[in-house]
């Protein structure tokens, strides 16, 4: 094999030779016939190889690191995207990089947002940022933009497409990510505006693509994407949920982490709930505003239309607004409010719609999905009969569906990790069909018609 070396390296070659007594350790990337060394070390360093796997989501940002040597998990770290600063949802950060500056900001606090999860995760376990030469990143093709300070205002224009399917390896430190300075930066392939390498990730995680049955994936995020297909074929679309799920837009809302509560039980007026780590609660996640709906339209306490339809000492009129108490001490009041169930339930709305335009649109009955697969930032837990009582997902049987995690960041991880893995995602965008919803002549009654509880699509 060939191999090629930049100038800095090759300026620092003969003296580490010489002090290390010809002994050094190389790292490389293989690019098949052509291998690019990107860091050289006096002595044996070979045990110190460790990399990076970012999900750049449009609400939260997700980074493992991961030792390449044992091919294992260190840690995963995450926080939220600061770029909501800016907007909650990716229409509205293309508007903002249209401005003067908004290119800019919208990447710099990207960067530095993902710098500040790597340098926390080599902290807090010794690991020297030189040692870590490589990061791989997921997202949708927005993010991406934003991240490579590529201009994303053409996403949104006509013919509606990325600047690349495949993007060739960056060095790291041209796009302002601090690992070794030679480091490389890996993007997950994808092939439209709205679906991105998190959807790549998604479909092979979740191994829809070499299905005989026909599946249906859904990532449920600010932006949900849903992928119909088998081994045969594999059509994808996009829509705008808002990140009500991702613990954000609404009062108490928090991410998946200790202390979120992910499970709601309510009887005779009084409001059971459980906790991430079973600690003191600091607000609602997901997957808990997901069963806190369900309870409170099975009690009576909502009506079809999410409007507190009762009067008892829970709920209350604050600045005229109304408000259910889930815990109350003296410090603390954790709530939802009556704004907090419009905005969930038109994130649900987002998703249960774009499930039924895309079987609609291929002439597909809900019953012939075989296999349900949900991805999201959910932590461990979430009721899939609470999910479908509320109308987020259609009525299948319970043994259909299964809840994969944050198929992005394990995309991520196998990106890094496996050649086969790699391959597979550049052959996988190949495959699919994106269904553009927003000239669709079924979704807006589709969307309609599930602004209820469940839905209307009985």
């Amino acid at each position: 094999k060939e191999f090629n070396i930049d100038i800095w390296n090759l300026r620092k070659l003969p003296n580490i030779l010489r002090t290390s007594f010809w002994e050094i350790t190389v790292s490389y990337v293989d690019e098949g016939k052509i291998n690019e060394i990107i860091n050289i070390e006096p002595g044996d360093t070979s045990r110190k190889n460790y990399g990076i796997a970012v999900d750049v989501g449009t609400t939260t940002i997700s980074a493992s690191l991961i030792d390449l040597n044992k091919g294992e998990r260190i840690k995963t770290e995450i926080t939220f995207n600061k770029q909501a600063s800016f907007g909650d949802d990716i229409i509205s950060r293309i508007v903002f990089a249209e401005k003067k500056d908004g290119l800019e900001k919208l990447h710099h606090v990207v960067t530095e947002t993902i710098n500040e999860l790597i340098l926390n995760l080599s902290q807090k376990h010794g690991i020297s940022l030189n040692d870590i030469t490589s990061i791989v990143v997921s997202g949708n093709m927005t993010m991406v933009h934003l991240l490579l300070k590529i201009n994303p205002s053409f996403l949104r224009k006509e013919p509606y497409i990325p600047v690349a399917n495949i993007f060739p390896l960056f060095k790291s430190a041209e796009v302002g990510l601090r690992i070794n300075p030679n480091g490389i930066l890996a993007i997950i392939p994808g092939g439209f505006p709205y679906v991105g390498g998190d959807i790549t990730s998604g479909i092979i995680v979740s191994g829809i693509y070499k299905e005989d049955d026909l599946s249906l994936f859904v990532d449920i995020g600010t932006n949900g994407e849903i992928v119909v297909g088998n081994k045969d074929f594999l059509v994808c679309c996009a829509a705008s949920a808002g990140p009500c799920f991702e613990g954000s837009g609404v009062k108490n809302g928090v991410r998946a982490i200790k202390g979120a509560i992910e499970k709601v039980k309510i009887e005779n007026n009084k409001v059971h709930f459980e906790t991430i780590g079973n600690e003191k609660p600091i607000g609602i996640c997901g997957s808990g505003y997901i069963e806190l709906i369900g309870e409170l339209f099975k009690n009576g306490i909502i009506n079809r239309n999410g409007v507190f339809i009762i009067e008892n000492e829970k709920i209350r009129d604050v600045d005229g607004i109304k408000e259910f108490v889930i815990y109350e001490d003296k410090n603390e009041r954790i709530v939802i409010t009556q704004a907090d169930i419009e905005n969930l339930i038109r994130a649900k709305g987002a998703i249960y719609s774009a499930i039924s335009t895309i079987l609609k649109t291929l002439g597909i009955n809900k019953n012939d999905i075989k296999k349900f697969y949900i991805a999201g930032g959910f932590g461990s837990h979430l009721n899939i009969q609470k999910a479908i009582e509320i109308g987020l997902f259609p009525d299948l049987p319970l043994d259909r569906f299964k809840f994969l995690g944050n198929t992005s960041l394990l995309g991520a991880e196998g990106y890094l990790l496996s050649d086969e893995f790699r391959n597979l995602s550049k052959e996988i965008i190949k495959k699919l069909t994106y269904i553009d919803l927003s000239r669709s002549p079924i979704y807006m009654e589709e969307y309609l018609k599930s602004l209820f509880i469940p839905h209307t699509d009985f």
